[in-house]
């Protein structure tokens, strides 16, 4: 403990422990097995994000399965559908949430019941109406049950042609529906009291609550945080944190940490979670999703790891360094690879399309036991991969794995990355605006200036926090901002020139006059007094002259 400024002095290596213990990455199995496991893994973690890609099993399965050895894909299902102990809504992205803290987001549904949504502004009354008049008829349904849409334009990439998934995406946002079972990325929506068995919702947490809430959960998953880790994406909750931490910093509830290398960011931790720095690493391997809590923090895991993750959907083949979705790999306390693998379900294999050693494990002295290691927890995790594929197509998985940094050239070498698909859809915005401007110049209307059309909303999750945008929150995009054309001015009115005589017989001198207001008055009438008082001075003077 420093005497100077109070702070506790961590290593990165110790960090990194307290870290790894906080989010259960350094025992075997501990939350048990089974539907309860889930439940209380993610009432652990505070959240599981849920992400669509689907290369190897989806994230928030894959998030569980490190923590869960004997995790099944039905035990999420039994957590979220039977026992209702999980729902899904947002923390940093769309996620798992414990049902038990369903209170604190209920301000944010709120919100958006009372301030409407900016990606379903175009959701009418009508469709709304429907869909919820339908659900409460009919039970729940998903967007397949709806069979009578009249199909839209989409606004982007990712968007429904159906104006009924809009309107029930738009419910789900405003807290009137939930989600209620999901297949895969089918959700079937349901209504939230109904599927609660609520006679009366639960009380909304207060700000201060929220605040709380906020930094126990953070402190829970995460061991030491900074300012930044606990609002994650979440900038405007900053200032109520902070206030709180100070207040517990004072009652010695928090102590301030000196992490190597952080500078001047600063960060806390309890008391009792600093009691255990001398810990001994854990031996576990994980191969740890892009999503996983440890790792979408890319600047803390940063920090704790001195590991960079690149998330290279976006990256055009050429210019990938890991892969297109490259897994980090976790050996003990330190990231020691990247690999970059692929499900081919049809096939029963597991396909390794690239490995790449990182940190510790780029020095060969190191490799060749990490190399068993990782190939046994790959088998472990092929296994996972293909179990459906075996149960119901009745199929063995065989093992497939490449040696290190050798190449299958799978299929999804061959695939167009995210950001070239992007690329074509405003490709294809662009000649949907150049259409809409030929039609107006038909109609003899003028088109808008370029700088006064609105940007186009073209979704880009480029920093790889997710790979739908969708997923998160979102922010409205501005339109080009121009110079803002100056008002005409108006022209001065002119009045006729009126001739003013100066007192005294000299020549008249012409102005042009306005019309006088109460002040100019006053000015005018003392100037006359002072002039006739030197012209009534003179012309004594010459009287006393003459006489």
């Amino acid at each position: 403990m420093s005497r100077a400024n109070k702070s506790f002095s961590l290593t990165k290596a110790e960090a990194r422990r307290i870290w790894l213990r906080a989010q259960r990455l350094d025992t075997q199995a501990p939350f048990g097995e089974g539907p309860q496991a889930t439940a209380a893994a993610v009432e652990h973690l505070g959240y599981v994000q849920i992400d669509t890609i689907n290369v190897i099993e989806r994230c928030h399965h894959h998030i569980l399965w490190n923590r869960i050895p004997a995790y099944r894909r039905a035990d999420l299902h039994q957590a979220q559908s039977v026992d209702k102990s999980v729902f899904e809504y947002w923390t940093h992205a769309l996620s798992y949430v414990p049902a038990k803290d369903l209170r604190f987001f209920l301000r944010a549904m709120k919100h958006h019941r009372r301030e409407g949504h900016k990606w379903f502004a175009s959701v009418s009354t009508a469709d709304l109406r429907k869909v919820l008049t339908l659900i409460r008829r009919d039970g729940p349904l998903t967007i397949r049950d709806i069979d009578d849409d009249v199909l839209v334009d989409k606004e982007h990439l990712w968007a429904s042609r159906k104006p009924s998934k809009r309107a029930l995406q738009l419910a789900f946002y405003t807290g009137v529906l939930t989600i209620s079972e999901r297949n895969g990325m089918l959700k079937t929506y349901e209504l939230t009291a109904r599927h609660f068995g609520w006679d009366k919702p639960p009380k909304p947490a207060s700000a201060a609550e929220i605040t709380k809430y906020l930094l126990d959960r953070t402190l829970r998953a995460q061991g030491v945080v900074s300012l930044d880790s606990i609002c994650h994406l979440d900038a405007p909750s900053k200032p109520g944190v902070r206030r709180l931490i100070e207040a517990r910093v004072r009652r010695k509830e928090l102590v301030a940490v000196a992490l190597e290398g952080a500078g001047k960011q600063e960060h806390w931790a309890e008391p009792a979670t600093l009691e255990r720095t001398d810990a001994a690493a854990s031996d576990l391997v994980h191969i740890l999703s892009p999503f996983d809590p440890l790792i979408i923090q890319r600047k803390r895991t940063h920090l704790f790891f001195d590991y960079e993750h690149r998330f290279e959907a976006y990256v055009p083949k050429e210019k990938r360094v890991f892969g297109y979705f490259a897994l980090p790999v976790l050996a003990g306390d330190d990231i020691v690879a990247a690999i970059d693998l692929k499900t081919d379900r049809k096939g029963g294999k597991l396909l390794l399309q690239k490995w790449s050693w990182v940190g510790n494990g780029a020095r060969r002295g190191a490799r060749k036991d990490l190399k068993r290691r990782i190939e046994d927890e790959l088998h472990r995790f092929e296994r996972f991969q293909l179990a459906e594929v075996s149960v119901f197509g009745n199929q063995q998985a065989p093992h497939r794995l490449a040696s290190d940094n050798q190449s299958f050239g799978g299929v999804m070498d061959k695939d167009k990355s995210i950001l070239e698909k992007l690329t074509d859809t405003m490709k294809d915005v662009a000649s949907i605006a150049a259409n809409a401007a030929d039609h107006a110049l038909k109609a003899e209307e003028a088109p808008p200036k370029a700088e006064e059309r609105a940007a186009a909303y073209i979704p880009l999750a480029a920093d790889g926090l997710v790979s739908d945008p969708m997923m998160v929150p979102p922010n409205s995009v501005a339109p080009a901002r121009g110079r803002k054309r100056a008002a005409p001015k108006r022209a001065a009115k002119t009045r006729p020139k009126k001739a003013v005589k100066k007192s005294g017989g000299k020549a008249a001198k012409t102005t042009t006059a306005k019309r006088p207001g109460k002040a100019a008055k006053a000015a005018t009438k003392r100037a006359d007094k002072k002039t006739a008082k030197k012209v009534g001075k003179k012309a004594r003077k010459r009287t006393r002259g003459k006489t």
